[in-house]
């Protein structure tokens, strides 16, 4: 049955000013006529919730759906969630809008390909398929998690908190790169959010909803398990990772469909359901008549039903270009038909080479060969390489580089660095640029250490971020003898701190956020100031004492050296650290340029271009200008 919101909602009045002084009025009545419309809506998106899925929808959604309608046409440009899946009745039941209907099963609304059964959209991000989800473990009672995944990265699902609003705080605040006005609305977003919270948890206490079971049978692909009570996993089924690369054998999934099938026979649909999900996140053509046949079977023979309709419809219509279901009714009428997968996604499917070469002669799209690369992941073969080979000479495609740069990631383990210094010595350096970039964040240093040796340039400031912040110090010292020494000195980045997002740090300040006293010591030679601070007053030196409880041997060794060394002079021991045309100043010749150098530690020359003539010197006697 579908019952009412009964949390009485009064929002504080500390609230008023969440969009700035000049929509603070217009902002308190906004959230209050938010939540009065979120509340009385919840009965009406409930019941057709049931009617659709045949499970129920928590009361405490209510105040996830009430954040979204209560924010102004700014706030949303700057949110980086909206809803999604059923959760949008929200938004649609609003007066004025049109009917919406069903142009294929309604529980097709936000699953995505990789969705397991138990999860059910919400929410959405705006990059690589993020999302959020009820997980409904059993669909008889009330979900006890939310889950986020995304879609088009490895289709993971995990679980990050019990309601809506808590999930999503981080992605509504971690906003970097604003004006004022827009981080002033982003404090006020997060502000509202916060005042919404106890409301959401009062209406999930009312319900008296389960805590989070905290023992699940494991998958192979990762992410949250399922909730088999009482199950003990078969002597012989491998665990974690190991066992989704051996179900990607047709001859190892057969023996493993077989048991699951004969446990079946006896009642027992616990392996069905954990070996069908493997094969369901495997997306095997070859495999997925048995997945479909293990997961509704077994759903049903866990009194799960709810469950094993949503796998029996998912798997008959999983190759639709779109996961919205519910259209207005006028553009309903449209004919919907299913995705055709472009030749270059067929073709990486197949790992057929002369297939790929055929499509990208016939003129491929980036964006068509950006999916095909990125389903090169599952794969995982070192005969890849010269398909990517294939798909990196085409265009300068940003969407193709982004997800080529995720293959590679995905791939590290099994291909040879070799392969990946093949394919980056070419001419375009902006696009080996983006595949560092992509690869130094996750810090997949391997294989950044084969780019770097098929490269001899970087200037983007953002790959010596990335890099110091591997904390590994060779990383760190090749990407930074690539970058231009005043590019250096005047980068200003940001980093989450204890209180929330603090901008205007410095590389030193990331250096010595990832405790790495060889690279404190390469950019204090380099002629960083130990002085600077970020926005929040922090020096690199302050930093390093908040971080004495956790290293205090670096910190210590930090420390000394940032008291010891003034700016924009050079250490005796350091190697050579200036390149040509860097802008140098010495005591008695005054301004200059670097034309050329050698050697390194005490030994390090370079000659230096002076007004009235050009000397060589040792580098130690130079000082580094910066303005």
């Amino acid at each position: 049955m579908v019952g009412k919101v009964t949390v009485n909602y009064a929002p504080p009045m500390a609230i008023i000013e969440v969009a700035g002084a000049e929509d603070g009025q217009q902002a308190r009545g906004r959230r209050f006529e938010a939540t009065a419309a979120a509340q009385e809506r919840f009965a009406a998106v409930a019941r057709m919730f049931e009617e659709v899925y045949g499970m129920r929808l928590p009361k405490h959604l209510t105040f996830g759906a009430a954040f979204f309608l209560g924010l102004s046409d700014e706030e949303r440009a700057l949110c980086q969630v909206s809803l999604l899946g059923f959760a949008q009745w929200f938004e649609w039941l609003a007066p004025g809008l049109p009917e919406r209907v069903a142009t294929l099963d309604g529980r097709l609304e936000g699953r995505y390909r990789a969705d397991p059964p138990e999860f059910l959209s919400i929410a959405s991000g705006n990059t690589d398929g993020s999302h959020w989800g009820f997980f409904y473990d059993d669909p008889r009672e009330l979900p006890t998690v939310v889950a986020h995944g995304y879609a088009r990265d490895d289709g993971v699902v995990s679980q990050v908190g019990t309601t809506l609003l808590a999930s999503i705080r981080k992605e509504v605040s971690a906003r970097s790169y604003l004006d004022a006005d827009d981080k002033r609305r982003v404090r006020g977003m997060v502000a509202w959010l916060d005042a919404l919270r106890p409301f959401e948890d009062a209406a999930r206490a009312e319900e008296n909803i389960a805590s989070p079971p905290s023992l699940r049978v494991e998958l192979g692909r990762g992410g949250i398990g399922v909730y088999l009570p009482g199950w003990t996993p078969p002597a012989g089924l491998i665990e974690g990772y190991d066992r989704w690369e051996a179900m990607a054998s047709d001859a190892v999934a057969s023996e493993w469909v077989a048991r699951a099938e004969a446990d079946l026979a006896h009642g027992d649909g616990s392996l069905a359901v954990v070996v069908g999900l493997d094969l369901h996140h495997g997306d095997r053509d070859s495999q997925r008549e048995a997945c479909t046949r293990l997961l509704v079977n077994g759903y049903r023979a866990l009194g799960r039903d709810a469950l094993a309709e949503i796998a029996r419809v998912h798997h008959a219509t999983r190759n639709l270009s779109s996961v919205s279901v519910y259209w207005p009714k006028e553009a309903a009428a449209q004919p919907r038909t299913e995705w055709v997968p472009p030749p270059a996604l067929l073709a990486a499917r197949a790992l057929d080479m002369a297939a790929l070469e055929a499509a990208i002669a016939g003129g491929a799209s980036g964006d068509d060969l950006a999916v095909a690369a990125d389903s090169l992941t599952d794969a995982a073969k070192p005969e890849c390489a010269t398909m990517l080979a294939r798909v990196l000479g085409v265009g300068k495609n940003e969407v193709a580089s982004r997800c080529l740069g995720g293959f590679l990631i995905n791939v590290s383990r099994s291909l040879d660095p070799e392969y990946l210094v093949k394919v980056s010595t070419r001419s375009d350096a902006q696009l080996t640029k983006q595949i560092v970039d992509i690869l130094l964040e996750p810090k997949d240093l391997t294989l950044v250490h084969a780019v770097l040796d098929s490269v001899s340039a970087l200037s983007t400031t953002t790959h010596v971020q990335f890099a110091i912040s591997t904390g590994d110090a060779e990383i760190a010292a090749r990407v930074i003898a690539m970058a231009e020494p005043a590019d250096l000195i005047g980068y200003r980045g940001g980093y989450q701190g204890a209180k929330g997002f603090i901008e205007g740090a410095s590389l030193l300040h990331y250096a010595v956020g990832a405790m790495s006293v060889p690279t404190v010591r390469l950019l204090l030679d380099r002629g960083l100031d130990p002085r600077v601070k970020d926005d929040a007053g922090n020096t690199p030196r302050s930093l390093a004492k908040m971080a004495w409880f956790v290293r205090p041997n670096e910190a210590n060794e930090i420390v000394a050296m940032l008291d010891t060394m003034g700016p924009g002079v050079l250490a005796p021991s350091t190697a050579l650290s200036f390149r040509a045309g860097t802008r140098v100043s010495h005591k008695k010749f005054g301004n200059g340029v670097i034309e050329t150098g050698s050697g390194a530690g005490d030994e390090a020359k370079v000659t230096v271009k002076f007004a009235s003539e050009t000397k060589t010197l040792q580098q130690k006697f130079l000082t580094l200008k910066t303005d």
